[in-house]
């Protein structure tokens, strides 16, 4: 998969997390359509802390997807072949952030509530939080 890394997509997350999903179904990964995560995505709330979700987006601020898995190894895979192409520092389990340029990244896999999915997510650390919208 190549690196996202200086592309216009990159400052992006929405725009970054689908091309993460076009090269990954590329790669022979099973993954949602981006039609399937806009709307996982509209239903989305909070997080289980009560803090601001990625995937409450706008696109242009944050996004985020959650990718299923049947099989481990599928999901070290699939969170291997992000990491590598986001240039993250994955260790290969749990909760990771990293901010890479204008962008903070989150990869989970293998961390309560994400045994059956990785999750990427992207969000502008440059931006004020723009208002939750859905078009």
């Amino acid at each position: 998969m190549p690196p996202l890394r200086g592309t216009v997509e990159y400052k992006r997350p929405r725009a970054a997390v689908e091309r993460l999903l076009v090269e990954l179904a590329l790669d022979g990964h099973h993954v949602p359509q981006s039609s399937a995560v806009f709307y996982a995505n509209r239903l989305h709330g909070s997080t289980s802390t009560g803090l601001r979700s990625d995937h409450q987006g706008p696109g242009r601020y944050a996004w985020a997807a959650d990718i299923p898995v049947s099989r481990h190894a599928d999901g070290d895979a699939i969170a291997s072949d992000i990491a590598w192409s986001l240039g993250l520092s994955w260790t290969g389990a749990g909760l990771f952030d990293q901010t890479i340029g204008n962008t903070r990244w989150q990869l989970i896999w293998l961390y309560p509530g994400h045994f059956d999915h990785v999750h990427i997510g992207g969000r502008r650390v440059d931006m004020v939080a723009p208002p939750v919208t859905f078009a």
